[in-house]
Formats: C-alpha cells, sequence, structure tokens
C-alpha cells in the first residue's frame, strides 16, 4: 500500500492568523474512486478551473457546497484525511536564530509533514508502506528547494518512520506540482479570511 499525501501553504501573513499549511492523504487502494468521483463531479457540475472559495459566486454556490459534501463524505468514510495548519499571530517566537527566521517556512512545513497525519501511528499492520507526497511549486532558489526535500526524504530513517514501516522510494516520489492539476489537493489559501473565522475551504 501506498500513503499519496498533496500539501500546499499560503498566507505566510495574515490579520490574525498566519502560515497556513494545509494537506490531504489519500491511501493507494482509495485514490482511483476518490479521483474519479471528484472529477465526475466537477463535470456534472461545470466546474473549470481551480476550485477555491473566493471564485464562488451566487449562481456557483450551491455547486460548490455539493462538491465539498462529497469531499467530506469521503473524509467520514475514512478515505480522505485532511489537515490545517496555522499559527495565530497573538504568539510570537522569541529567541530564534536567524537561520531559523530565514528558512521559517520549510521549518514549518516540514513540522506540519511530519506531525500532522500521525504517520508514525498510521500503519498498524506490521507491512511496508510507501509515500509518495506532492508539494505545491517550492517558492524558493532550487538550492534550498532541494535542502527541504532532501529532509523529507530522510525522514523514513528516523525511528519513528522505522517503527512504522514507513519508506519513501525515491526522492523523485517527492515531487512539486501545480495545484490546479491536482483534484484532491487541498488549500489552506483564505481557510480564516481576513482573520474572521469563516471556513473557506477549496479543493
Amino acid at each position: 500500500m501506498q500513503y499519496i499525501i498533496y500539501c500546499d501553504e499560503s498566507v505566510k501573513n495574515g490579520e490574525y492568523f498566519s502560515n497556513f499549511y494545509g494537506g490531504a492523504l489519500v491511501r493507494s487502494i482509495h485514490l482511483e474512486e476518490v479521483k474519479t468521483s471528484l472529477e465526475n463531479k466537477v463535470s456534472e457540475l461545470n466546474i473549470h478551473g481551480e476550485v477555491k472559495w473566493q471564485k464562488v459566486t451566487e449562481n456557483y454556490l450551491e455547486k460548490y457546497k455539493e462538491l465539498v459534501d462529497l469531499v467530506f463524505k469521503f473524509v467520514k468514510q475514512d478515505k480522505i484525511k485532511i489537515r490545517i495548519m496555522f499559527t495565530h499571530n497573538a504568539y510570537i517566537a522569541k529567541d530564534l536564530t536567524k537561520e531559523q527566521r530565514d528558512k521559517e517556512y520549510f521549518l514549518l512545513y516540514y513540522q506540519f509533514f511530519k506531525h500532522s497525519f500521525g504517520l508514525r501511528y498510521s500503519n498498524k499492520t506490521g507491512k511496508p508502506i510507501s509515500i509518495y507526497t506532492f508539494f505545491d511549486q517550492l517558492p524558493d532558489t532550487k538550492e534550498k528547494n532541494q535542502e527541504f526535500k532532501d529532509f523529507i526524504f530522510n525522514l523514513q530513517n528516523s525511528d519513528d518512520f522505522r517503527e512504522a514501516n514507513l519508506f519513501i522510494h525515491s526522492k523523485d516520489d517527492i515531487a512539486e506540482a501545480v495545484s490546479h492539476n491536482h483534484r484532491i489537493e487541498l488549500h489552506s489559501s483564505h481557510f480564516f479570511r481576513g482573520g474572521r473565522n469563516e471556513v473557506l475551504f477549496s479543493l
């Protein structure tokens, strides 16, 4: 079996909340069903392009709600796992080094990927499970992006991943993707719009 994990991030500095990271995990045994169902629903509803709440018009509101209902049906059936992480601006990190500040984006992304899905507790089968992950296109230099991917790849050497029998076949299994090409990808953008608690979930 394989875990396919789609990740995205948004809003580095919001009014009340910042550093949004979102992810969706699908097991390979459910992937085709989930992808096909979402694509069929998007086609049925005549929704074109990337699905985001900020693109909703009055005419499309009910269509978007119907699509999100389908997503949460899969969540309820444990066929998609969704996780969101963000920081609260009321809490300010202190005594960070310059390197930590410079690498804030990647350090937080790494922690999100490592911990948000509870991967260390996820495999009760005792059989090896591989991980394939899609990150939305990383925004930094080629060198810094690769350094981040190396850290993700080396997670398989940690005690947590070894004990859970999780592995990544190769660095090619840590992909960058254009988000609108993947219906399952979870966008964290505008999850809290303008700092108010308006849930704006988008695929």
